[in-house]
């Protein structure tokens, strides 16, 4: 499943939605990085490192989706779901 957020002129706006949208239907996401255009997202609690730059090959296989954007701070974001 993908769903795209689109950047609303207000800073990390679509970045935002997406955090809200994944929370509310139960999955949790690491944290953005200067080294990487994406966030892991787990269903229920995360347990993956933060940063997709710490991760080793099977914690790659360990992520349930994925949140990418070409830039967090005015671009719109893709969250892309596993099924």
């Amino acid at each position: 499943m993908k769903r795209t957020f689109k950047n609303t002129g207000e800073t990390f706006s679509a970045l935002y939605a997406a955090w809200k949208w994944l929370t509310e239907n139960g999955y949790s996401y690491g944290s953005t990085s200067g080294r990487s255009d994406m966030v892991a997202v787990q269903k229920g609690e995360y347990t993956l490192p933060q940063k997709v730059h710490n991760f080793s090959r099977a914690d790659f296989s360990r992520a349930d989706g994925w949140i990418t954007s070409g830039d967090y701070r005015d671009s719109d974001v893709m969250v892309e779901i596993k099924i």
